[in-house]
């Protein structure tokens, strides 16, 4: 199975390694702006600055990609399964997680 580690370290490697780095991450909806993740952090201080892509099933949601902020790059992945809230209230508890460790 995959895990969040391992989406962590390929996107390090991808960032620090990989000389596709650029197009790849020009590949990725951003937050708040367009693509699966237009509506995911659109009302935030993380509009615009994270870079993810959307991943969900039946009870499964993630989200992989990249966050700047104070002048890093952060290499991030949330991944949920089997949740039993609706699906919009876990986007919601995602995102406020996220605000709250990049504050």
């Amino acid at each position: 199975a995959i895990n969040p580690n391992f989406f962590v370290d390929m996107l390090i490697y991808m960032k620090k390694k990989s000389p596709f780095f650029p197009a790849f991450y020009a590949s990725l909806p951003t937050c708040g702006v367009n693509g699966t993740v237009k509506s995911f952090l659109a009302n935030t201080p993380l509009k615009g600055k994270a870079h993810f892509k959307s991943g969900s099933m039946e009870r499964v949601q993630n989200y992989a990609g990249y966050v700047e902020h104070n002048g890093k790059t952060y290499a991030v992945c949330l991944m949920v399964n089997n949740f039993s809230c609706q699906r919009g209230e876990l986007r919601v508890k995602m995102g406020n997680m996220l605000k709250e460790i990049f504050k």
